[in-house]
Formats: C-alpha cells, structure tokens, sequence
C-alpha cells in the first residue's frame, strides 16, 4: 500500500462496545474527557457519536455532533488515529456528520493548530460568538477565601440532590439559551456538583469538577455574579484539599477564573461555525464544558 494511500474504513455510528476503545482514542490527545462521561453521554445520545472503523474491527477516528439549539449542534472528538492523518479522513468524518444533519447550523471550538483544517471543509471564522481561552492555574486559597469574605453570606453552598434537578436543568438552560437535560444528567451522575442558593431557596448557580492529570478540572461553572462564582469555587476546591492545580476553559470575554491563582500556560480556542449559530447569552456562564458538549 502506497505512503499516501488511504486504508479501507467505514465511518457509522459508534457502538456500545466499542465506547472504552474510542475513549482511549480521544484520551490520548490530552483532552479531559472521562470514560464515565463519554459512556453516560452516549447512553443518552447514541447518535451523537461515529466512528472511522477497519475491517478488523479497529477504531481509528471518531467524531460527534451534539444538539445545541433548536437546529443547531456543537462538533467535537475529531480525532484520527496516527498513520491515518493527513489522508483525508478527518474530512471524512465531518462530511458523514453534515450529511446526517445537513441542515442544520455548526458550530465548534477548534484546538490550537487546527484552524485551517476547518476553514478547508467549509466552516468560517464566527463572529460575534466568542471562543475559549483555557488557563492552566495555580491556585492561591487564600487570596480566594478573601475574595469570598466579601460577599458575606447571601448564599449558601451544598452538594446537589435530585430534589434540585428540574431547578438546575431551569438555571442551565438560562445560563446557555438552550436545554440540554443529557449533559446536567451527566455532569450530577459523574462528577461532584455544588449548588449555590439564596436564603429563600433560589439557585444562584452551580459548578462540576473532577481530577485528571494530577489536575483539577472545572467541567462547568454559572453564576450569577463573581461573588458567587468565588464561592463556588472555593467550595469545589474543598473537595480536593490536597491539589492546586486547576484547568479552566473560559469564555474569552470572561477571564475572572483566570485571575484566581498564578497562570502557568495558557491556549486560546477560536470558534468556526457552518451558518451563523445563535448566540449563546453567557452572562452566567464563567466556565464552559470540556471536550465541546456544549458551549
């Protein structure tokens, strides 16, 4: 088979079966994706998710277009296997996904370096829909505890409870502008989750975070202010007392996360989109998913 050849594969939907096998895929680029959540997600929403597979059964490329907005979906997970780049596949796995939706409007993320890749399949730089920046950050506590110090106590701060699900799934569907019940099912199934309230009960946000990379990750964060948001923080924070390492992936227009400890690197995430996407209100939201399940 010649260098530039591409190897036989067929691009179909991923299989319950082959969920560890495509997350080992993924997982080795370095994104924070767990295996709990890629399986929770597509349990969810199997049709979100295709994979490149060879006749022996391998996986070698995956993808996966999440509903967003009515009409619209975030696309996430390219990812080819090694000696299969620069072969075309990767066009491949986005066209699959246009034609099953080739209606709808597109929108992604796009990991330093791949710009031009999707500029080549048709997406557009998108404006005014703002990108990510992610902060890797050292923590200072106590800096945190001071800003939290500040706002008294106007909110309390404790771990959710299936009582404040449709609650949660209200408050998120604010913060986004549109309702995506899978993933707070997942973020409450998988992850610790804290939830901010008001002396009369109302939620005033909510944040997610698990360890990966001897690191922690924010998987969401909204609020209603930066008091809260420092609050919620400084809780979640609790819960893993032994670690200063935290992984942020911001809307560029908010960087107040990236404020809270010392930045130790740092990459900017711009968005492309095929259509104009609506535009996602974000005056709640100071951190955003991983891995582009939702904006």
């Amino acid at each position: 088979m010649a260098a530039d050849t591409l190897p036989e594969y067929t691009i179909r939907p991923m299989r319950r079966e082959e969920i560890e096998e495509s997350y080992e895929l993924i997982d080795k680029e370095g994104w924070n994706l767990t295996l709990e959540k890629l399986s929770h997600l597509f349990k969810s929403c199997p049709q979100a998710f295709k994979v490149a597979v060879t006749p022996q059964g391998e996986i070698v490329g995956t993808i996966s277009f999440f509903p967003t907005f009515d009409g619209e979906c975030v696309l996430g997970n390219i990812v080819v296997k090694g000696t299969y780049r620069h072969k075309g596949m990767g066009n491949q796995l986005v066209d699959a996904m246009k034609a099953q939706y080739p209606d709808w409007v597109v929108s992604l993320t796009a990991v330093p370096g791949a710009d031009q890749f999707y500029l080549n399949v048709g997406f557009h730089f998108t404006e005014p829909q703002q990108g990510h920046d992610i902060f890797h950050l050292i923590v200072d506590r106590d800096f945190l505890d001071q800003k939290c110090l500040k706002s008294g106590d106007s909110a309390t701060v404790d771990l959710y409870s299936s009582a404040s699900l449709d609650a949660l799934v209200a408050y998120d569907t604010e913060a986004k502008g549109y309702t995506s019940l899978p993933y707070v099912t997942m973020m409450v199934d998988c992850f610790p989750t804290l939830l901010a309230k008001d002396r009369a009960g109302r939620l005033l946000g909510y944040v997610a975070a698990f360890i990966k990379r001897s690191e922690i990750v924010l998987d969401t964060l909204c609020a209603d202010s930066d008091e809260v948001a420092c609050l919620l923080l400084r809780d979640i924070l609790k819960l893993f007392p032994d670690n200063n390492k935290l992984k942020v992936q911001v809307p560029s227009s908010r960087l107040f996360l990236s404020e809270l400890g010392q930045v130790s690197s740092s990459s900017k995430y711009n968005r492309y989109s095929i259509g104009q996407p609506t535009l996602s209100p974000l005056v709640k939201v100071y951190n955003v998913s991983d891995c582009d399940y939702s904006y």
